[in-house]
């Protein structure tokens, strides 16, 4: 968050309905909601950590489709830790994420940037800001295959 704040990034919280909700670090307000804000409407999408979020997230059909929209229209898309598990969850093909056994290992393919684990998160962020700098990745050959 400080490395894209530095680089003049403003975060736009998207979660399942307005207000807050309970992270493990305390309340984390909700600026959107992904069911009235399409991804189209944001130049990047980052997904955090967080089992319980996961798991939820993985059971909402809204969520996976602000995925895959944001995935068919080229946006740039982060995730780190149990995050990467939500896009595992979703439909998106043809680009290759941070394998389960490499946790510190940070994978960037076609603008997906994913590492599992807090330890890589440093070359993550260079990773992803660079994801976002290039704005679009027109190269993702299968977005035909991914419903949104």
């Amino acid at each position: 968050a400080d490395r894209l704040a530095g680089e003049s990034a403003v975060p736009t919280f998207v979660g399942p309905v307005l207000g807050s909700v309970q992270g493990a670090d305390g309340e984390l307000p909700v600026d959107m909601s992904y069911e009235n804000s399409p991804s189209v409407l944001f130049d990047a999408v980052f997904v955090v950590g967080g089992r319980q979020a996961i798991d939820t997230l993985k059971t909402h059909g809204d969520a996976i489709h602000f995925l895959n929209e944001a995935f068919r229209h080229c946006k740039p898309i982060g995730a780190v830790g149990e995050g990467v598990e939500l896009l595992e969850a979703s439909s998106i093909v043809g680009v290759d994420l941070a394998p389960a056994n490499a946790t510190t290992q940070v994978t960037a393919d076609r603008g997906v940037v994913t590492v599992r684990d807090a330890g890589g998160v440093s070359d993550f962020s260079k990773e992803f800001v660079a994801a976002i700098a290039q704005h679009r990745h027109w190269d993702r050959e299968l977005i035909e295959q991914v419903p949104a």
